[in-house]
């Protein structure tokens, strides 16, 4: 089962917290957000995004301030590669 609660003043509807739980009720992540603010997207679009978010799963969390955010931005494929170090097993391949 999935709760979210929205703010709705002045109609917003911002995210302020998510929980799932499993069918055993117990839960399984959380997410709750704090401190929402209008950013304006590369296309000049507005949307709100927090300003404090903590994430939750299990006994463990992080806890993040966002002091600056871009939103809809366009990221370079190359931004997405990781050199792996040497030795490390690569996910997919053959086990020697």
């Amino acid at each position: 089962t999935q709760r979210v609660e929205l703010d709705g003043r002045k109609d917003r509807w911002d995210v302020l917290s998510s929980e799932l739980r499993g069918p055993d009720g117990k839960r399984r992540w959380q997410v709750r957000h704090t401190g929402f603010r209008d950013v304006i997207t590369a296309t000049g679009t507005t949307v709100r995004l927090p300003e404090k978010s903590l994430f939750v799963e299990g006994d463990h969390d992080v806890k993040i301030t966002w002091n600056r955010v871009e939103a809809d931005v366009e990221i370079p494929p190359e931004k997405f590669h990781m050199d792996l170090q040497p030795g490390l097993p690569v996910c997919g391949a053959p086990r020697p």
